[in-house]
C-alpha cells in the first residue's frame, strides 16, 4: 500500500497535535490512512484494528525516488534554467514547511502539454506517492540551494550600506515581505521592460542584474561618503 502526499500530510498533522494522546494519534492516523470515519473504526473488530496499525508502520518505510516524470508532468530539476518568476515562487514556498508546500513547489517546476492552473497542478501532486514527492522535493531544494550559493553576495542587507539594520527594523521587515516584488520592479526598470516581462527572464540573467544593481548601490553610497 502506497501512501499519498495528501494522506501523509494529514497523518503528519495528527502526530504533531500535542492535545492528543498517543493512542488517539494512532487511531486517528489509521482513520486517515484507511479512509475510515472515527465512528466506523470504533465498530471494527479490535484484532483487525491492531493489524491495520501494524501495517501502517510498514507504509511509512517508503522508498524515495526523484523521477524525471511524475504522472503526466515532466519535472525540471535544473533550477538554473527556470524563469525569474518561477524562482520567486520557489523562494516563497520554501519559507514554509517543506512537506506542506511540496505539491506547490513541484507545480512550479512541472511542465506538460496539458495547460492547467498552478493550483490544479498542485492538487494533482497531492494524490501521488510520498516517496516520489519527497525525492523530487529533495532534488529541487538541492538545486535551489546551489543556485543561491552561487549568488550568495546578493542576499541580505549590506552591513556597510545599512549599518543600523536589524531584524526588527522596517527595512528588514519590508525586505522579508516584499523583497522579491521590489527586486522584480528593479530588474524591470534596469532592463527597460515591464514587470511581467521581468518575471519571464532567465533566472541567471535576473540574478546577475540584481547583483549589479546591489553593487552599484554600494558604489554610489561610498562615493557620497568621500
Amino acid at each position: 500500500m502506497k501512501i499519498t502526499l495528501e494522506k501523509y500530510k494529514a497523518i503528519d498533522a495528527i502526530t504533531a497535535d500535542r492535545s492528543l494522546s498517543e493512542i488517539d494519534k494512532t487511531l486517528y492516523c489509521i482513520c486517515a490512512l484507511y479512509d475510515y470515519a472515527p465512528e466506523q473504526l470504533d465498530k471494527e473488530d479490535p484484532l483487525k484494528v491492531i493489524k491495520m496499525a501494524a501495517k501502517m508502520e510498514k507504509v511509512f518505510k517508503f522508498k524515495i525516488s526523484a523521477p524525471a516524470v511524475i504522472g503526466i508532468y515532466k519535472i525540471n530539476y535544473d533550477i538554473s534554467s527556470i524563469t525569474f518568476g518561477q524562482y520567486i515562487e520557489l523562494s516563497y514556498f520554501f519559507q514554509f514547511n517543506a512537506i506542506d508546500k511540496s505539491n506547490y513547489i513541484l507545480a512550479t517546476v512541472a511542465t506538460s502539454i496539458i495547460k492547467k492552473s498552478h493550483s490544479k497542478i498542485a492538487n494533482y501532486f497531492s494524490s501521488k506517492s510520498i516517496g516520489v514527492i519527497s525525492g523530487a522535493m529533495a532534488k529541487i531544494r538541492a538545486g535551489y540551494v546551489a543556485l543561491n550559493k552561487e549568488f550568495g553576495a546578493l542576499f541580505g542587507l549590506d552591513d556597510e550600506v545599512h549599518p543600523d539594520a536589524n531584524k526588527d527594523s522596517f527595512m528588514t521587515q519590508f525586505n522579508n515581505r516584499y523583497g522579491w516584488i521590489y527586486s522584480a520592479e528593479a530588474v524591470a526598470m534596469y532592463e527597460r521592460i515591464s514587470v511581467e516581462q521581468a518575471y519571464k527572464l532567465p533566472i541567471r540573467r535576473a540574478l546577475n542584474d540584481l547583483v549589479y544593481l546591489k553593487q552599484k548601490q554600494k558604489y554610489e553610497y561610498l562615493l557620497t561618503k568621500k
